[in-house]
């Protein structure tokens, strides 16, 4: 997460706390929610290899740890309703046709995260429910 990312979330969840009547605010709690794609295990066997010789070549022991994924989206989201949103997503994934992502280049976030890049496809219609659905659209620009 960028830190312009992480400020506009913060900002976010202060605007909605501030929204709420002080009865409330104590039982509320909003969480941070990613839905991520698993690649194929030849994929995510291949991406280990480079990251493992990634981290043996840049001595960053780091890079080893997280799962290879492709993140659709991140949202906010109040936890009171969280059942809910499991629930739209499983009718998101139901109604929506297999796609594939074409892997290109690659970006970064500079201080911490080398990523590769991905070619627009298939993928941005069902992430663009996704966010219409939760109301936290960040003017995402899709690659």
């Amino acid at each position: 997460m960028t830190t312009k990312g992480l400020q506009k979330r913060t900002e976010r969840y202060k605007e909605l706390q501030a929204n709420l009547p002080s009865t409330y605010r104590h039982r509320l709690h909003m969480h941070e929610y990613m839905l991520v794609l698993k690649p194929h295990e030849e994929l995510r066997n291949h991406i280990r290899q480079v990251k493992d010789a990634f981290a043996e070549k840049y001595d960053a022991p780091m890079a080893r740890f997280l799962e290879p994924h492709i993140t659709l989206v991140r949202f906010l989201c109040w936890d009171m309703v969280e059942a809910k949103i499991v629930q739209r997503l499983q009718h998101i994934a139901i109604s929506t046709a297999a796609f594939s992502i074409e892997l290109k280049d690659f970006g970064s976030f500079p201080s911490h995260t080398i990523y590769p890049g991905c070619k627009q496809s298939g993928y941005r219609k069902p992430c663009e429910r996704i966010e219409e659905y939760t109301g936290f659209n960040e003017s995402r620009s899709y690659p």
